[in-house]
């Protein structure tokens, strides 16, 4: 498998590393936060224990826990379901060649005058507002432009 990889701007990667270590620094902090709380009621002595303090948010986890099951078993089953519909297509697959006659009947100009466009060395076509070739004219002559020299090849 070949991956893409865009070189990404100094900016870019600057706020992308901020952002993730803010991300990671309130986690932390959180995480530490949350463990002293329970740490310093267990030395404290509280009369209730570490796990019916915490079984309420067990039912919580065991909830989020259940609808990720949920979400995972569906898309498998639309995964298979893919498979077994599609499994032997690819849709990838480059269209057939556009043969001259379709071309010209697209740009709706006569095959003739599309033989002409392809054998002429220079021209300028005009379109109408609506996209529709107005005018094309055609010049014997082609210019090539060499560092600020143009120079008109015959």
């Amino acid at each position: 498998m070949n991956l893409v990889k865009t070189p990404l701007s100094l900016g870019y990667t600057l706020v992308d590393l901020l952002l993730t270590a803010l991300a990671w620094f309130v986690f932390c902090y959180l995480l530490a936060t949350g463990m002293h709380s329970i740490l310093q009621g267990a030395a404290l002595g509280h009369a209730s224990s570490l796990v019916s303090r915490l079984l309420p948010d067990l039912h919580t986890l065991l909830a989020y826990a259940c609808v990720a099951v949920g979400i995972d078993l569906l898309l498998l089953v639309w995964a298979r379901y893919n498979t077994l519909r599609f499994g032997g297509l690819d849709r990838r697959k480059p269209r057939p060649p556009l043969s001259a006659a379709a071309l010209a009947a697209s740009f709706e100009i006569s095959p003739d005058l599309l033989e002409a466009l392809h054998a002429s060395q220079g021209l300028r076509i005009h379109h109408t507002d609506a996209g529709q070739i107005s005018k094309i004219d055609f010049t014997p002559q082609r210019q090539i432009a060499a560092g600020n020299v143009l120079r008109i090849l015959r």
